[in-house]
């Protein structure tokens, strides 16, 4: 039984490091091909996307508009 427990856990750790893996790999793509404006350049990253929340944040267009008066020009 303390090996089927330990298996698991393992497992856990297993995915849990590949996905942060897999997160930091499509991370470090954005960053240098600077696409982070635009739509995802590819499938891979728009799932990393999709994992780490990007573009679900729900702003109101009125909302997002009004952060550009803060900027001089």
């Amino acid at each position: 039984m303390a090996t089927v427990a330990a298996v698991a856990v393992v497992g856990v750790f297993v995915f849990i490091g590949a996905m942060i893996a897999l997160v930091a790999i499509g991370i470090r793509r954005e960053e240098r091909s600077f696409t982070l404006k635009g739509n995802a350049p590819g499938a891979f990253t728009g799932v990393v996307r999709k994992v780490n929340g990007v573009g679900l944040r729900d702003l109101d267009a009125r909302l997002a508009g009004a952060g550009r008066q803060l900027v001089r020009q």
